[in-house]
């Protein structure tokens, strides 16, 4: 029993050293412009369903990148389970993104305070935080902190959810789904024009 539990603690603490923690990059004035994604719940149709993305999730992200927007995803997730999240994202076809999780387990059990205080980070270097997405309170509260518009906050209903977490007096509208948005998200980009691009917004039909 004890040699077992020696072997499960090496390779928790290998999974927990193999997502290296990313910089936040240096903004290029006036076109550092980025969107904001949790993971779990968000782009999985629950917390707890951490091996599958939810449908026509990875197009909607794609969407942003495709049309020149820094993609940042954002989680909380438990260090235990880290790891996967770059081969996860690659797997199922989510565009290239900046990462950040947790470093140390107080991180992990004061989401909001974490996320909070990541994005201030893009704040202060000058990027500008277009919209966000996440699917509990404290992603919306953390959001709101730094500044993100109510009207660019979007709340995903997890699946067998009867409703978003919290009040729309935070997020602007509860997603369902993903598929639905997509017109809404070239509405964000026309609006917003895409990082000092001068073409026009992309939308194709590939999956």
């Amino acid at each position: 029993m004890r040699v077992l539990t020696i072997i499960f603690s090496i390779l928790i603490t290998a999974g927990c050293t193999t997502l290296p923690d990313q910089p936040v990059p240096v903004a290029i004035d006036g076109k550092s412009r980025a969107i904001v994604f949790d993971v779990d719940g968000t782009l999985t149709p629950k917390p707890i369903a951490i091996n599958t993305a939810r449908e026509n999730a990875a197009r909607a992200v794609n969407l942003f990148a495709e049309n020149g927007y820094t993609i940042i995803y954002l989680s909380a997730r438990n260090l235990f389970f880290q790891f996967p999240i770059p081969d996860w994202l690659q797997e199922n076809d989510f565009p290239a993104g900046i990462i950040h999780v947790p470093r140390t387990h107080a991180e992990h059990f004061n989401p909001a305070e974490f996320k909070a205080g990541m994005l201030q980070k893009y704040v202060d270097e000058g990027w500008m935080l277009v919209a966000a997405y996440g699917d509990t309170h404290t992603d919306f509260e953390a959001y709101s902190q730094v500044g993100i518009p109510r009207e660019r906050i979007f709340a995903v209903q997890r699946e067998d959810a009867e409703q978003c977490q919290l009040t729309e007096q935070i997020w602007a509208e509860c997603l369902t789904g993903w598929q639905p948005h997509f017109e809404q998200i070239m509405q964000i980009i026309s609006l917003e024009g895409t990082s000092g691009d001068t073409q026009p917004p992309m939308l194709n039909s590939s999956p």
